[in-house]
């Protein structure tokens, strides 16, 4: 049984007495979108940490609610709209926003969803009656057109990502990305991004995306080498 009350840092210590959370194996599935989903395993450990790195990389704090659209059976659900709770004040809205109807009207509160949920809401030219005080997208390539027009309502974060690895980097418009907070980056000879952190199982993962112009926890992400 996880606490009822959040607690303030999201070190796997914090269960001591209970259970070991690097012992905790959860199973997510990739998206599929090139190929048969994989199935992927992390801990519980991974996730917190990922979360922890999310608050501290940021410096989320406040009387907040965690909305979503997305579903927690995912990875940057789970991570964002659940696990992140523990290491903050923060409440999780009830609701499962599907329509922007259901969007807090009474409520400050950091907004977890993706960029095809926003190319709906600049399509319509929707205006948020009560902006969120964050935005993070994931899960696809945010349009500019679409940064442009959601950002004036809010600070919006675009992450680069995976299932495999967790949160990579971040980018506020434009091209390039920044490293997200506990998070090395490299590049192999085929300039195929390695990613090093505690976001997931092993020592290293690499991606078949290319990046360039590797700097000072900077890059640009050029292309995916399988597509």
């Amino acid at each position: 049984m996880l606490p009822e009350k959040p607690v303030k840092k999201l070190k796997w210590q914090m269960f001591e007495n209970i259970y070991n959370p690097k012992d905790i194996k959860i199973n997510f599935f990739t998206s599929g979108s090139t190929g048969v989903p994989q199935s992927i395993i992390k801990t519980l450990y991974n996730v917190q940490m990922e979360a922890q790195a999310t608050v501290e990389g940021f410096n989320l704090k406040g009387d907040l609610t965690l909305c979503a659209t997305t579903l927690n059976t995912h990875s940057y659900g789970l991570t964002f709209d659940f696990i992140m709770a523990f290491d903050t004040n923060f409440k999780i809205y009830q609701t499962r926003i599907e329509f922007p109807e259901q969007l807090p009207k009474d409520l400050d509160y950091i907004l977890i969803s993706t960029p095809s949920f926003m190319e709906k809401l600049t399509k319509y030219n929707y205006e948020f009656p009560n902006p969120p005080e964050l935005i993070f997208l994931a899960g696809a390539k945010l349009d500019d057109r679409v940064y442009n027009y959601i950002s004036k309502f809010s600070d919006v974060v675009d992450i680069y990502g995976s299932t495999e690895t967790g949160n990579i980097a971040y980018k506020r418009g434009g091209n390039i990305f920044t490293v997200f907070h506990n998070v090395d980056v490299g590049m192999d000879e085929e300039n195929k991004i390695i990613v090093k952190s505690e976001f997931f199982t092993g020592k290293q993962a690499v991606l078949n995306d290319i990046i360039e112009n590797l700097e000072n926890r900077k890059f640009t992400l050029k292309k995916r080498s399988d597509r």
